[in-house]
Order: C-alpha cells, then structure tokens, then sequence
C-alpha cells in the first residue's frame, strides 16, 4: 500500500508538470521581435541587447547574427520572448573573443551599455514586432 501511495502521488506530480501548461507561454512573457537601429540605422551583428525588467524578474536578449538589427528576443533555453511590463534595454559587444566594437558606436555603449541607464520601454502583450532605435 504504501509504494502505491508513493506511485500515486509521483504520477499525480509528473501528470501535473508536463500536462497543464496548455499553449500558454511559460514565466509570463510575449514574443517579441524586430529591428534594433542606432540612429536611424540598422544595428550591426555582434551586438547583444538585453532587456531588464525594472521589477527584478529574469531578463531576455538577443545577439544580433546579421547586419540588417533583425532579433528574436530569447528568455530560456526553451521559451522566446519577453516579460511584459516596464524595462529598459541596454546593448553590449559581442562579439569575438579579443575584437572590439566599431568606434563609432563608442557613444552608444558609453550611454546605453549593461549598467548604463539603458533606453526605457514597457513590453505589452501586443509587442510581438518592435522597431527599437537607440537615438545619438
């Protein structure tokens, strides 16, 4: 009886993980995609944003592959998007260990970069395209 017990209770907790997500997205977040400019103009590959929600919960990025500022912003390993609300996004270099980044993008880290203020914004259940310009 009492492996039984056990058996019942591990099945009723497996049952409960994998079975009652639904289509709902994970961790509260919205997909959300786009263009990233600096101003005006599209945002080279090797840079990353992120954006920090200002109420402390896990952020999202994106590194950015090409040269047309296209991204998808990701949350988890398995879970695009991200969490609605305020937030303020900041971009980095990222790219190859040693290179460093354009110089002409030496304002933009030195007013938006991780730690800086960041550009603020507030992510809605609507913002499945953005366009984000970081101005001069």
């Amino acid at each position: 009886m009492k492996h039984f017990v056990l058996f019942a209770f591990a099945a009723g907790v497996l049952s409960a993980v994998v079975g009652c997500g639904g289509n709902k997205a994970p961790y509260g977040v919205v997909p959300v995609a786009g263009v990233v400019t600096y101003k005006g103009a599209p945002l080279p590959q090797n840079f990353k944003i992120d954006f920090l929600p200002e109420d402390g919960k896990r952020g999202s990025g994106a590194i950015l592959r090409g040269n047309d500022g296209a991204f998808t912003a990701v949350h988890t390993v398995s879970q695009d998007g991200v969490p609605t609300g305020k937030c303020k996004v900041t971009v980095a270099w990222a790219g190859p260990i040693g290179t460093s980044p354009p110089e002409e993008f030496a304002p933009l880290l030195q007013k938006y970069g991780f730690g800086k203020e960041g550009l603020p914004m507030e992510i809605t259940k609507k913002d499945l395209k953005m366009k984000i310009d970081f101005p001069e």
